[in-house]
C-alpha cells in the first residue's frame, strides 16, 4: 500500500510499506519513505514512476539477531599469512628462531599463491559462463517468439547451448552451475514446445518475456558471483580499475539483455506483439535506463585516462543500430523499428556490438590480473617486513629495527593495514581483536587512511534520457552512444 501527498509534474513524497515475504521470520515489515517522479506518464496504457528512497525505517525485528561470533566473522578477510613472528611465542625471538619463522612465512604464502590461483581459474571460468549465457538467452528468445519457425537461430540454439553446457562443465562451485541449471529448466518447455493451439495467445506471446527474465536472472546470479569472488576470495581492493571492470561487464550484459528482448520482438508474430505489447515497452524502459545508468557510472568515475581506452567501446558501431537506438530512446516504439529492421540482421548488429565490448572486457580483466599479481607481491613484501619488525623488536635489535622501519617506510599504509586487519581478523572474536580492527580500518593506529579512489571527473554526469521532441540531437559527424 502507498500513502503520500504532493502533486504536479515535480513529483510527490510517497510512503511505501512492504510486507515480509509469507510472514517468514527471515524478513521484516519495513516502511520507505520515497520521492516518487514520473518516469513515463503514459505509453501504451502503461504509467511508470521512478521512486527515490530516502530512508528505511524497520517496522518488525527480525526474529533472530545477530550472535557476537556472527558480527565478528563478518570482519574477517581470506587469510593472507600466518601469524606474525611475535605472535609465535617468545622462543621465536630467541637466537636461531628466525630461519624457523622465515620458513613458516614462506609455507604460508606458499599456500596463499596456490589458493589465489585456484580463486582466478574459477574467476575466468565464471566470466566465460555469462558470455555464453547471454548468447544463449539471445538465440533462446528468438527461437521461443518465432515457434521454432527460424531455422537460422535453431542452429544458432544448439551451438551455444552446447558451448555454455561446456562452460558450466569448467564451474567450480556446484552451488552456481545448479541454480543455472534449474533456471535453464525452466526454460526449456518453452524452447521445446511445438505449434502451439492459436487460442492459447496470451500464453504464448508472452513466452519470450519469461524465457528473457529467467535467463536475465541467470545472467546477474553469475555476475553477483563473480563480483563475490573478485572482491572477497581473491582479496582485491575496490580500485579505480577493478570498478570499471564491474561496471563495464554490467554495461556488457545490458547490451546483450537489448539483443535477446528486440530479436524477440522481432520475431514475434504481429498478433503476439499486440497482445503483450504493453509489456513490452516497459521491458524496453527498464533495459534502456540499465543502459544510460552503467554508462553514466562509467563517465563520471573513471579516471580519465582509463576513460580514454573505454570510449571507443561506448560508441555504437553501426549506422543502422544507431537510428533504432535513437528511435526506441525517443518514443519507443516497437512497430516502427519491426518495419526498418529484420531479425536476423538486429541479431548480427547487436551481436558484433556485443562482441566488440567483449574484446574490451578481456583487457579489462588481463589489467585487473596484473593488479592483483601486483598488489599480492605487495602483501608478501609486507607481511615479511612485519615478521621481522615483531622479531627486531622482541630481540630489541635497534639496527635491525631501523632497517625494517624504512622497508615499511616506503609501502603504502593500505597494504600494511590489510596485512595487519587479516592478522587480527585470524585472532577470532575477541573484544581486543575487534577493537583494534575497527581501530586500523580507521586509519587511525597508522595515522593515514587508504588512498581514495580518484575524484568523479570534472564534468557532470549525463543527464537522464529524455523523450520525445525533447530528445537530445547528436552534432554532425558524431557517433551515436549507448
Amino acid at each position: 500500500g502507498t500513502s503520500g501527498g504532493g502533486g504536479g509534474g515535480q513529483g510527490a513524497s510517497v510512503t511505501v510499506r512492504l510486507q515480509g515475504e509469507g510472514g517468514s521470520s527471515r524478513f521484516s515489515d519495513v516502511e520507505l519513505e520515497c520521492h516518487a517522479e514520473p518516469l513515463l506518464s503514459r505509453h501504451n496504457a502503461v504509467r511508470l514512476v521512478r521512486l527515490s528512497v530516502h530512508r528505511i525505517t524497520t517496522l518488525r525485528p527480525h526474529a533472530t539477531a545477530l550472535s557476537a561470533a556472527a558480527r565478528a566473522a563478518a570482519l574477517r578477510q581470506p587469510p593472507l599469512v600466518q601469524p606474525l613472528c611475535a605472535a609465535q611465542g617468545p622462543s621465536l625471538a630467541a637466537g636461531g628462531a628466525g630461519g624457523a619463522a622465515q620458513e613458516v612465512a614462506g609455507a604460508a604464502q606458499a599456500a596463499r599463491g596456490a589458493s589465489l590461483a585456484v580463486h582466478e581459474a574459477g574467476w575466468a571460468s565464471t566470466r566465460r559462463l555469462l558470455h555464453h549465457i547471454q548468447r544463449e538467452r539471445g538465440t533462446s528468445v528468438a527461437w521461443v517468439a518465432s515457434r521454432g519457425s527460424l531455422p537460422y537461430f535453431g542452429e544458432r540454439l544448439l551451438r551455444t547451448r552446447k558451448a555454455t553446457d561446456e562452460a558450466l562443465a569448467e564451474v567450480r562451485d556446484e552451488k552456481l552451475v545448479l541454480r543455472v541449471m534449474r533456471r535453464r529448466a525452466l526454460i526449456d518447455a518453452d524452447i521445446a514446445r511445438e505449434e502451439a493451439d492459436p487460442r492459447a495467445l496470451p500464453a504464448l506471446a508472452a513466452a519470450p518475456l519469461d524465457a528473457l527474465r529467467e535467463y536475465n536472472a541467470i545472467a546477474e546470479e553469475i555476475i553477483a558471483h563473480d563480483e563475490a569472488l573478485l572482491l572477497d576470495d581473491l582479496s582485491v581492493e575496490a580500485s579505480p580499475l577493478v570498478h570499471a571492470l564491474l561496471i563495464f561487464t554490467r554495461l556488457k550484459d545490458a547490451v546483450a539483455m537489448m539483443r535477446g528482448f528486440l530479436t524477440g520482438m522481432l520475431a514475434l508474430p504481429e498478433p503476439a506483439l499486440r497482445e503483450i505489447y504493453s509489456r513490452a515497452v516497459a521491458e524496453l524502459v527498464f533495459i534502456l535506463h540499465r543502459q544510460w545508468e552503467y554508462v553514466s557510472t562509467l563517465q563520471a568515475k573513471t579516471p580519465r585516462e582509463l576513460l580514454a581506452s573505454l570510449s571507443a567501446a561506448l560508441q555504437l558501431k553501426s549506422d543502422l543500430l544507431a537510428e533504432v537506438q535513437s528511435r526506441l530512446v525517443s518514443d519507443f516504439d516497437l512497430t516502427a523499428v519491426r518495419s526498418t529492421l529484420s531479425v536476423q540482421k538486429c541479431w548480427e548488429l547487436y551481436t558484433a556490438q556485443v562482441d566488440g565490448l567483449q574484446v574490451v572486457e578481456v583487457q579489462l580483466e588481463a589489467r585487473v590480473r596484473t593488479e592483483i599479481a601486483e598488489a599480492e607481491t605487495q602483501r608478501v613484501e609486507a607481511s615479511r617486513a612485519l615478521g621481522d619488525a615483531a622479531l627486531a623488536i622482541a630481540a630489541a635489535d635497534g639496527a635491525g629495527a631501523m632497517g625494517v622501519a624504512r622497508r615499511l617506510a616506503s609501502m603504502p599504509s593500505a597494504v600494511i593495514k590489510s596485512v595487519l586487519l587479516a592478522r587480527l581478523a585470524e585472532l577470532g572474536p575477541g573484544e581486543a581483536a575487534l577493537r583494534a580492527g575497527a581501530l586500523l580500518a580507521d586509519g587511525g593506529a597508522l595515522g593515514e587512511r587508504a588512498e581514495p579512489a580518484p575524484a568523479a571527473r570534472d564534468e557532470p554526469a549525463p543527464a537522464a534520457p529524455s523523450h520525445g521532441a525533447g530528445a537530445p540531437r547528436r552534432r554532425a559527424g558524431e557517433r551515436a552512444s549507448w
